[in-house]
């Protein structure tokens, strides 16, 4: 199958892709398929008010979100305009226990959520819920949880990674495979509003949900399968930390996803975050 799509987009470079070809994607365009889409390119530099730098995981460089931050961008400067087959990708470091939206994509009115994660706490435990929130806004007249799944109250950096696929959503912890939930997406491609807002830590003005805590990692991709590659890592220690487990990967791992870095621990070091995708003009 992957030789398959790599002949296709190689051949898509000298030649449009068919109808049968897209088949295989669900409707993607091929491209889409191949790219991954930064949502913390949503984060402008030098940081607005709320927004600080902070050490990340092993002092990487990260975003510390207060409640009154208000990060937002046109959706289609970051995300693609169909989705059917992805993963989502988080590495969050919650600051308080209400949780709230990771990140979200909201219609023009800013009353539904197409897409988002959502960390809330379940009453009287010591447990959340991460819910991944895929709606039809031009059917539906509120948010719809595609799959939702519990994991440990903590205050400790966690992964969290979301797999969609046609009928299944796979949820891993930490890259921990923990729960497969069969799931029935209405619609099967999802189309975002041309006017819809990314907004990250929040659900927008209306909705609000304000999530405060820090961020390290947060991507989509188009390939589902990327959780493979991303996950193939060897864990060196595993901490506990407020009574949660805590993965920690080697050195080696964390520069192959954030680059070969040397901070010089200077409060204003600017997170290292991938540059915009480009424009899809060709194959160069």
């Amino acid at each position: 199958m992957l030789l398959v799509l790599l002949l296709l987009w190689l051949s898509s470079c000298s030649q449009p892709v068919t109808s049968s070809e897209l088949g295989l994607f669900g409707g993607q365009g091929i491209r889409d398929v191949f790219a991954e889409f930064d949502l913390l390119l949503a984060i402008k530099i030098p940081p607005e008010d709320g927004i600080t730098f902070v050490d990340g995981s092993d002092g990487f460089p990260a975003f510390g979100v207060a409640s009154n931050a208000d990060i937002k961008s046109p959706y289609r400067t970051i995300l693609p305009e169909k989705l059917t087959e992805f993963t989502i990708i988080a590495t969050v470091r919650p600051g308080t226990r209400s949780g709230g939206y990771i990140f979200s994509v909201v219609n023009p009115l800013d009353t539904i959520v197409q897409l988002g994660l959502l960390l809330e706490p379940i009453a009287a435990t010591d447990q959340w819920n991460i819910t991944l929130i895929y709606t039809d806004a031009a059917t539906q007249r509120s948010n719809q949880p595609l799959a939702s799944f519990q994991i440990p109250y903590t205050k400790s950096w966690i992964k969290l990674i979301f797999k969609v696929l046609n009928n299944q959503v796979v949820f891993y912890n930490n890259c921990v495979e923990t729960e497969t939930v069969t799931v029935k997406k209405e619609p099967r491609m999802l189309i975002f509003d041309a006017a819809s807002t990314l907004y990250i830590a929040q659900a927008g003005s209306i909705m609000r949900r304000n999530f405060e805590g820090t961020l390290l990692f947060l991507k989509l991709y188009g390939n589902p399968e990327i959780v493979k590659t991303h996950c193939n890592r060897t864990a060196t220690d595993v901490m506990q930390e407020d009574d949660a487990s805590v993965v920690i990967y080697e050195e080696d791992d964390e520069n192959e996803l954030f680059g070969n870095i040397e901070s010089s621990g200077d409060d204003g070091d600017f997170p290292m975050i991938s540059p915009p995708q480009p424009e899809y003009g060709g194959c160069g």
